[in-house]
């Protein structure tokens, strides 16, 4: 793109300066796009696991307290009482009367921040803040690496609208921030300056607490930066200087993560999911590779293959990176980062819907914008004129496609159905009081968050002893219900297939809300008392 050179000097110097601010202010009206779709569409409840894992732990840090202490637990009739009471997101502590998160500490202590600067409803702010960051991201990103604003735009383009990181972007979950955190993250590092390191290493560290199985990135990254540093400075004590501060800065994260493992699970090589053999497994691969794959053809992102194999053909004709001295740095921090995170979850548990793609999400404005500075790098062979138009013209054409495949995911119906855990959580707060008992599965932790009720996990009872626990908590005068959703009823139902009472539930329930529903457990025994049906509840 240049202006005509006809114009007068001063116009032409205008119409310059518009064309180099374009791409930027595009970009930046982009951002504001998915800024604005994560608020409009985006689930504001601490629903499920994931969510509720987040938001919960957020108020713990505010409280300056991660043990959760259960007083119930030596009261209760049954064994593992402990257990039964950790909701979803969260584990039994070492100490045997605690319940702690799960989660990492990374993304709760952003809501922290956030909800400083929002308020009570900030948490949920920082999904969609990020989601922005890393379109703007994105396109710096390729910008930087091509020197060419056009690769830049495209890849923000494609990305803005690419189905997992639209789906994703509408619920309080760490996928669409550890990618922002990364991509900042390696943007930095392409610079190489002591400031940038610094930088570079502080952020680094911010997503590391975020995804902490991630922490090779920081190796890759180190080596990268003494790589660029050497090719510069050669062998003095001065190609040290931009490694050693990135390890300096960075430290405190992958430090931080081990304390707070430590204080949590009793090591500070165990994490709230587990030791890393109950994560990983050579027999993973396949398997993973296989869906994986599938899943990116099926979404329409098949451009996320394509950058990855891009990082590994002859530079710099596939990047046409300013600092061709440095290519070989590059290579190695870009090609290294999608080892590490492909690596990371090919060999981690499989899982069956498509949206796992989410655990992939850093490496896509890093493979996005490889894709893109590919083919541009197809089009100045082709010698085609406007190639810019050509490029930004396909990325156009995937961000509508990108759209409307979302919308037939329901990726902007996902607030209306998270609602439900709000809805179910108002309803038996309403309806019960603090004597009430809560078996739930799914709305485990929810029901704890938004009715202060105390829920215990029906999947962790025995199944041969429901009927005569529940008895017994009724003689000690609790008040127990079951409330579950209406895609759990059958595999309730095949737990407890043995109890006479309970296993049924064959009598009325009330709908607590869409698709969740609530059993007073006290109404099954004064039926089976007086031998009449009870009216339903209220």
């Amino acid at each position: 793109m240049s202006a005509h050179p006809r114009l007068h000097p001063a116009l032409n110097r205008g119409v310059r300066r518009t064309l180099l601010r374009g791409p930027a202010i595009a970009a930046g009206l982009l951002s504001l796009f998915v800024l604005v779709l994560g608020i409009r569409y985006g689930s504001f409840v601490a629903g499920g696991s994931d969510p509720y894992g987040y938001v919960s732990q957020a108020l713990l840090w505010e409280k300056g307290n991660l043990h959760v202490f259960q007083p119930l637990a030596p009261a209760l009739p049954w064994p593992d009482a402990l257990l039964t009471l950790t909701p979803l997101g969260y584990a039994p502590a070492p100490n045997q009367r605690d319940i702690v998160p799960t989660y990492s500490p990374g993304l709760p202590l952003l809501m922290v921040v956030f909800r400083k600067a929002f308020g009570a409803n900030g948490q949920f702010y920082v999904v969609p803040v990020l989601g922005a960051l890393a379109v703007w991201l994105t396109f710096l990103l390729g910008r930087r690496l091509t020197g060419r604003s056009s690769v830049g735009i495209s890849a923000a383009i494609v990305l803005a609208t690419c189905p997992p990181f639209l789906y994703m972007l509408m619920a309080p979950m760490s996928d669409v921030p550890v990618a922002a955190a990364w991509t900042l993250a390696l943007l930095l590092a392409l610079s190489g300056t002591a400031a940038a390191s610094i930088a570079c290493g502080l952020v680094a560290a911010v997503a590391i607490l975020i995804r902490p199985n991630l922490v090779p990135v920081a190796a890759v990254i180190g080596v990268s930066l003494l790589w660029r540093s050497m090719r510069a400075h050669g062998w003095q004590p001065r190609a040290l200087l931009s490694p050693t501060l990135f390890a300096c800065a960075v430290a405190p994260g992958i430090a931080a993560v081990a304390l707070v493992n430590s204080s949590l699970y009793g090591s500070a090589f165990r994490s709230g999911y587990g030791n890393l053999s109950d994560l990983y497994a050579l027999g993973n691969f396949a398997t993973n590779l296989s869906r994986y794959t599938r899943w990116l053809f099926a979404s329409g992102c098949a451009y996320v293959l394509l950058g990855t194999a891009a990082a590994f053909l002859p530079w710099p004709r596939i990047v046409r990176t300013r600092l061709q001295s440095m290519g070989g740095a590059t290579r190695v921090l870009l090609a290294g980062f999608l080892v590490v995170v492909w690596l990371s979850y090919l060999f981690y548990q499989s899982f069956h819907e498509w949206w796992y793609l989410r655990f992939l999400l850093p490496v896509f404005p890093v493979t996005i914008v490889l894709a893109a500075a590919l083919m541009a790098d197809v089009i100045d062979h082709l010698q085609m004129r406007m190639g810019w138009a050509v490029l930004v013209g396909v990325a156009i054409v995937l961000f509508a496609t990108g759209y409307h495949t979302s919308s037939a995911y329901g990726v902007f119906g996902f607030h209306v159905a998270e609602a439900r855990y709000a809805q179910a959580g108002a309803y038996v707060a309403r309806r019960t009081d603090a004597r009430a008992i809560i078996l739930s599965m799914q709305h485990s932790g929810s029901l704890r968050y938004y009715s202060g009720r105390t829920t215990v996990r029906y999947d962790m009872l025995d199944p041969s002893r429901l009927d005569e626990q529940m008895e017994t908590l009724l003689h000690m005068r609790f008040h127990p219900y079951i409330v579950i959703e209406d895609g759990e009823v059958q595999a309730f139902k095949g737990r407890f297939v043995s109890q006479v009472l309970l296993g049924e539930l064959d009598w009325p329930a009330a709908e607590a809300a869409p698709g969740v529903r609530m059993w007073d457990v006290a109404e099954r025994f004064r039926k089976d008392d007086r031998g009449a049906a009870p009216a339903p509840p209220r």
